[in-house]
């Protein structure tokens, strides 16, 4: 009981807990996995094993960030909705009409966004692989394979997205755990039974039919609901609604392709694949300090909307605050123990520093990966009142830090490229993203208490 208070306390519930353990799984395994792939890959392998992933980051293109609006809407819906004891929605009849117009809005837009993507990475994925390819690497069937198991994971989307949106968070986690749980295990002894590149596929197939069994078992009845009772109709407007927060996500994530996933594509063009894997070996490290600091803010998102709804602004305040706190602890503690951890690795005798960059590199990484934790909570925040006002700051970095990492990439290699992203991250993403945090802060909740529309 002193335990379960003592979580309570500092914001554990059973999702964050669910998230924790996913992020910590991630976290555990993630060294391990670096010292298989060291193990039973070749550099080069390595190279193709993290460029495919920064190439299929392309899939924002197709997607155009309606994951973040569904989450976000269906959350202002759900603050007068709920689950009865036979596990069917109950509630206002306008918020239900409006949840199941929002599901098929997200059906027909990923739909589209699974083709897409099927054609557009699948294609133009493989001529990048061709013109760079200088090593006699089998890297078409693993490619072709992971391109088309990206899309049909892109089908799943609008139904995951929208339960998460109704505050399920609880199972949303605990399925993501286990999701990821066994799609990481599928991929370390993959590697261990030398299939190669045919890993990433292989866990990507894992993943995804673990999603469906999660949907058919347990939310087959939520989503029949919706999709049967509800009426089409004008409950939500497209173009009035969703389009004009949607385009302004849609330019924050394609803004931060070329802040996070540009890295790796440009070292493997100008530098080769060996470069490429070191680099993207060091960025793994350093994106697992996001992903656990990040637990805490995004299993609570859907009640900062209901809170939002509400209009319980003191709340949302002091629960925020607790939640961007612990952010930065977890991502600093996060730092050290990745960066020990390398470093025992390395004195156990295995070949793991030939495989990331630098130390000087990597603990630069690491600092910026602690002002992403800053910068990514506050956007959450903001976004949580379905409103983009991020954008023009996304859009400012992905310009100014994709252009200068590949100038600086390049023509200096890594050296480059982290210098480049550090100094940007440091001067700019961080003191812009407070300044606009700040000032959008104060006016809604100014104009909400005063009875304008946000």
């Amino acid at each position: 009981m002193l335990l379960k208070g003592l979580f309570q306390k500092i914001g554990i519930t059973r999702s964050v807990g669910f998230n924790l353990a996913s992020q910590i799984w991630s976290l555990l395994t993630g060294p391990l996995t670096l010292i298989v792939i060291a193990g039973y890959m070749t550099k080069q392998q390595q190279g193709y094993y993290y460029t495919f992933s920064s190439v299929l980051a392309l899939q924002v293109f197709a997607e155009l960030g309606l994951s973040t609006v569904l989450v976000q809407s269906a959350s202002h819906e759900w603050a007068f909705l709920s689950l009865d004891s036979s596990r069917r929605i109950a509630g206002r009849e306008i918020n239900f009409m409006r949840l199941s117009g929002l599901l098929r809005v997200g059906i027909r837009w990923y739909s589209i966004a699974g083709l897409v993507a099927a054609l557009g990475i699948g294609l133009g994925g493989g001529a990048f692989f061709s013109s760079g390819s200088t090593f006699d690497i089998a890297w078409q069937g693993p490619w072709a394979a992971l391109s088309c198991l990206t899309a049909f994971a892109l089908l799943s989307m609008p139904f995951t997205s929208l339960i998460e949106g109704c505050n399920q968070v609880e199972a949303i986690y605990g399925y993501r755990f286990v999701a990821g749980l066994l799609s990481t295990s599928s991929l370390l002894i993959s590697i261990y039974l030398k299939v190669g590149l045919y890993s990433l596929a292989i866990s990507s197939a894992v993943r995804f039919l673990v999603t469906i069994a999660f949907l058919l078992i347990w939310y087959r009845q939520f989503i029949f609901q919706l999709i049967v009772e509800g009426k089409p109709g004008k409950w939500i407007g497209w173009k009035t609604e969703i389009w004009p927060f949607q385009w302004r996500i849609a330019v924050s994530w394609l803004s931060g392709y070329f802040i996070f996933s540009i890295f790796n594509p440009v070292m493997f063009k100008y530098h080769g694949a060996v470069i490429a894997g070191q680099m993207g070996m060091s960025l793994t490290l350093a994106n697992a300090v996001n992903s656990i600091s990040y637990a805490w803010a995004q299993s609570r998102a859907p009640e900062l909307g209901i809170l939002i709804a509400k209009k319980n602004y003191q709340t949302l305040d002091n629960r925020f605050s607790k939640i961007l706190l612990l952010q930065v602890i977890i991502a600093v503690l996060a730092c050290f123990a990745l960066i020990v951890g390398v470093e025992v690795v390395s004195k156990l005798g295995l070949d793991l520093r030939s495989r990331i960059l630098p130390l000087q590199l990597l603990g630069m990484l690491m600092i910026v990966s602690v002002t992403n934790s800053v910068t990514n909570g506050m956007a959450l925040y903001l976004r949580a009142h379905k409103k983009e006002p991020m954008m023009l700051i996304s859009l400012i970095s992905g310009v100014l830090i994709g252009g200068s990492v590949w100038f600086f990439g390049a023509k200096f290699g890594p050296q480059g490229a982290v210098y480049s992203y550090f100094v940007l991250a440091l001067v700019w993403g961080l003191p812009s993203t407070i300044v606009v945090f700040t000032r959008f802060k104060r006016r809604w909740h100014n104009d909400a208490i005063n009875g304008a529309e946000l």
